[in-house]
């Protein structure tokens, strides 16, 4: 009776368990991981927050961004360097962990060894290596020791420790598993381009600007990047928007000097494009580009602001003819196809071991003979009229010493050779203006304030000079700021100064007297402070820094 007693009660209770179970509401599903912040995300190659720079032609799908040079394969260029045309990808992120995954073409694998021609073979540049590996970029710095490494079957790829190891070393066995020994690069391959460990799971790493340069020994192209947070619980990655795109595009046209054989890293032109704010270097060299009419083509779909054309050394080894007609035809082209007044610059070759050898061939001329019809070609280009053409002695741009195979220059080198360049284009922050003569007044501008400088003075050079480590007669201890970089004539003296506090002194040379000693005389300015370097002087009437220039026909000046 008990039992039956209690019923009632326990049907009331779950009753009104049920009713309160009813008005409270079911707890949705959790949000797909797109919603609810995952730490890990892949960015495809059409995101508009990747930028690409320094390509002619570029297909950007959803998965895969390929980039092209059309002309250059027609104009002679040698194996899968005519398709690589050294890319940069760049994004600013906070996430912790980053790889990109990259696609190198095939058909044969890019080796370190071996910068492959069609027929199979190689292109001699020993001991210089083929460029396989991306180089990577930090907030503008170049890495080196950075926890950056390309990986290919899960091994780590290791440069050269040191500034001037221009052999790019790789360790850790071979693309097929192997021993020791040169790797291999075809299709996918991932590249590690931050791994930062140890932050709070609640921190967020900071925000940086990242920048992967396409190597330019390889056709490669790009396939996303992958981005986490530092750990499980830390907020979503946030990627942001990139910088404004450059203003200023510069196109080099070159052969395997110009693309970079012998730099374990940048070749002059993305060097000189990253001295000058807003410019973006499209590099158009390859191996066996000669000076024709076929790659005139590449240079127009560039679209460029400014051209240089650094040609010669693959017409001196085929020997077949000489360079002024096929020259003065490249630059009449160019001037025809590209809009008015875009300033072009014919750079004649570097000095290097083949100086007074004559090639094997019908030509049988010297390297310095062929830099004289090469400079025929643009004194006929002036004569007719052309007033936005320029030459460039490439003999004083460069000392010999630099060119690890006696061509091509190393990482140094192109460091160097942007460096004098720039400052002969008419670009180089060190500015100077001719006040008379005699003595020699000059008016020196563009030196860091209250900081020193020196002004070398003497007579044109077929061979730039390194500046030795010690001043002239210095005593122990009195090093030389500026000890390594080169002097593009053979200095008689020097001048020592300071500047005031806009940058500007005015420097009287009284060893140079006499009309003779004027008229022959040719002058260098150094920052010491920053070891920036002017462009070469001379007192003709109303010489300046941009006198006879591409800067002078600039018009993309503040």
């Amino acid at each position: 009776s008990a039992r039956r007693a209690m019923r009632p009660r326990l049907l009331l209770l779950l009753a009104v368990a049920l009713r309160s179970a009813a008005g409270k509401k079911k707890a949705p599903p959790p949000p797909p991981p797109s919603q609810r912040g995952a730490p890990n995300f892949n960015l495809f190659a059409d995101d508009p927050r990747i930028r690409f720079n320094g390509y002619v032609s570029a297909d950007i799908a959803h998965e895969l961004a390929r980039f092209s040079r059309p002309g250059l394969a027609a104009a002679g260029a040698v194996g899968v360097a005519a398709a690589s045309p050294g890319v940069s990808v760049s994004f600013r992120t906070d996430a912790a962990k980053i790889f990109a995954v990259l696609d190198y073409v095939g058909p044969a694998a890019c080796s370190m060894r071996c910068a492959a021609m069609p027929s199979g073979g190689c292109y001699a540049a020993r001991p210089c290596a083929n460029q396989c590996e991306a180089r990577l970029e930090i907030d503008g710095v170049p890495t080196g020791t950075h926890p950056a490494h390309t990986t290919l079957n899960g091994l780590p790829l290791v440069r050269g420790d040191r500034p001037d190891d221009d052999v790019v070393v790789s360790r850790g066995g071979t693309a097929g598993g192997g021993g020791g020994g040169a790797r291999g690069f075809l299709g996918e391959v991932k590249v590690w381009i931050s791994n930062s460990e140890g932050l709070p799971g609640d921190e967020p790493a900071p925000v940086r600007s990242y920048t992967l340069h396409l190597p330019w020994g390889a056709a490669v192209a790009f396939k996303r990047l992958h981005l986490e947070s530092s750990a499980p619980g830390a907020p979503r990655p946030t990627v942001h928007a990139p910088p404004p795109p450059p203003t200023v595009r510069y196109i080099a046209l070159g052969d395997s000097i110009t693309a970079g054989m012998c730099s374990r890293s940048a070749a002059y032109p993305e060097l000189l494009a990253g001295m000058s704010p807003g410019w973006e270097a499209v590099n158009l060299g390859a191996p066996g580009v000669r000076a024709d009419l076929a790659p005139a083509q590449a240079v127009v779909a560039a679209r460029p602001d400014l051209v240089t054309v650094m040609l010669g050394a693959e017409d001196w080894v085929s020997c077949d003819r000489g360079l002024m007609q096929p020259a003065t035809s490249l630059l009449s082209r160019l001037r025809v196809d590209l809009p008015p007044g875009i300033p072009i610059a014919l750079i004649t070759p570097l000095a290097s071991e083949r100086e007074e050898k004559r090639c094997n061939g019908a030509a049988a001329a010297t390297p310095q003979e062929l830099r004289m019809q090469l400079a025929a070609a643009v004194e006929s280009r002036k004569s007719s009229g052309d007033s936005s053409i320029f030459l460039v002695h490439g003999v004083s741009l460069l000392p010999p010493s630099l060119l690890p195979d006696g061509l091509h220059p190393s990482h140094q080198g192109n460091l160097e050779l942007a460096r004098n360049l720039q400052a002969q284009l008419g670009f180089a922050p060190v500015k100077f203006s001719v006040v008379s003569c005699s003595p020699l007044t000059v008016a020196v501008a563009g030196i860091r304030p209250r900081g020193g400088f020196d002004f070398y003075f003497g007579s044109a050079t077929d061979e730039a000079k390194v500046i030795e480590r010690m001043r002239d007669g210095a005593a122990a201890g009195d090093e030389h700021q500026c000890a390594g970089r080169s002097l593009m004539l053979d200095a008689r003296g020097r001048v020592t100064g300071t500047a005031d506090a806009t940058g500007a002194a005015t420097v009287t040379v009284d060893a140079v007297t006499g009309m003779d000693a004027c008229h022959n005389v040719v002058f260098e300015i150094f920052d010491t402070s920053t070891c920036a370097n002017s462009r070469l002087g001379n007192v003709a009437s109303s010489h300046n820094t941009v006198v006879d220039t591409p800067a002078e026909r600039w018009a993309h000046w503040p």
